[in-house]
C-alpha cells in the first residue's frame, strides 16, 4: 500500500513540475519577446539619426492614435527613468543603454532555460519511476 501512496506522490509531484515547466515557457517567451521588442527600438533609434531635420512623423499618443509631428533634433532623445522623471540622452547612450538591457534580458533567459532544462530532466525520471511502478 506504501509504495501506492509513494508513486501518487510522484505522479502528483511530475504533474506539479509540467504546470511549473509551463508557467517557466511562458516567462522565457515573453523575455524573448521582449528581446524582439529592445532590437525594433534600437534599430528605430540608430535610423534615427540618418532622418534629415525637419521631416515629417507620426507620434503614437494612445493606442492606434497618432499626431503629426516635425523632426527638429536627430542628436537628443527624451528617456523616461522612473518615477515620472524625464531626461535628455545622446542618441548613442541610449543605444548604450538598450544594449546594456538587452544584455541583462539574454542572462535571464539564459538562467530560465537552464531551469526549464533541470525541471524536464527531474520530470523525466520521474516519470520512468512512475512508468516502471505501472508495468
Amino acid at each position: 500500500m506504501s509504495r501506492e501512496v509513494d508513486i501518487q506522490e510522484k505522479v502528483q509531484y511530475f504533474q506539479m513540475m509540467q504546470q511549473q515547466l509551463e508557467q517557466l515557457s511562458a516567462h522565457v517567451e515573453m523575455l524573448q519577446q521582449h528581446m524582439v521588442e529592445l532590437d525594433e527600438s534600437r534599430s528605430a533609434i540608430a535610423d534615427l539619426q540618418n532622418v534629415e531635420l525637419q521631416s515629417e512623423l507620426l507620434s503614437p499618443i494612445a493606442n492606434g492614435i497618432f499626431v503629426k509631428g516635425v523632426i527638429t533634433n536627430n542628436d537628443t532623445l527624451l528617456v523616461n527613468v522612473g518615477m515620472g522623471a524625464v531626461v535628455e540622452k545622446s542618441v548613442l547612450d541610449v543605444i548604450t543603454l538598450l544594449d546594456t538591457q538587452k544584455r541583462d534580458l539574454m542572462l535571464r533567459i539564459g538562467e530560465a532555460q537552464e531551469v526549464v532544462e533541470q525541471l524536464t530532466a527531474q520530470s523525466m525520471k520521474l516519470y520512468g519511476e512512475v512508468e516502471a511502478y505501472v508495468r
